[in-house]
């Protein structure tokens, strides 16, 4: 059996298809892996995964939408000023939908509480999660993450400067 036949899917109200994978016990404690920006649920690595169901733990990782086998949307990238001016597109996608993606994966699974580990990207939506469904959440780590305020994170202006 390939790994690629551990792919589950969940085709979830609002529209995505989203592709995950459980690892450990059916009745193990949720553990919940949510990769970042471009990243697949391959890129959390099996040592740890193993890890964690040798620790008893239920794994469940996600492909976000618009990446690995979970549904491409097709909203444009937003051109270079809308970028300058962090506007985003009105057709596009954000943080809180991809959270709600998310909330409504454990709902398909039927957890009612997990555990959230999230890296980069996959850190913002698990925070964004936790904000709007802090009874769904036993513990939040993020990983290599920031919060999303834009003033957080951001490169410095002479930094800015020699890259225009």
């Amino acid at each position: 059996m390939s790994a690629a036949d551990l792919d589950r899917f969940v085709d979830l109200p609002a529209g995505p298809r989203l592709c995950y994978r459980t690892d450990g016990p059916d009745d193990g404690v949720p553990l919940l892996l949510v990769a970042g920006l471009g990243l697949d649920l391959t890129s959390w690595p099996q040592r740890m995964v193993d890890g964690f169901t040798g620790y008893g733990f239920r794994v469940v990782r996600l492909d976000n939408r618009d990446i690995g086998r979970s549904s491409v949307i097709g909203t444009r990238s937003p051109g270079r000023l809308r970028q300058l001016l962090a506007r985003p597109r009105p057709d596009a996608y954000d943080l809180a939908d991809m959270a709600a993606d998310t909330h409504g994966l454990l709902e398909h699974l039927d957890v009612d509480r997990a555990h959230l580990v999230g890296m980069s990207m996959g850190g913002m939506i698990a925070q964004t999660l936790a904000a709007r469904h802090p009874d769904r959440v036993a513990s939040l780590t993020s990983i290599f993450s920031t919060t999303g305020n834009r003033r957080i994170g951001q490169p410095a202006r002479s930094t800015l400067a020699r890259l225009a």
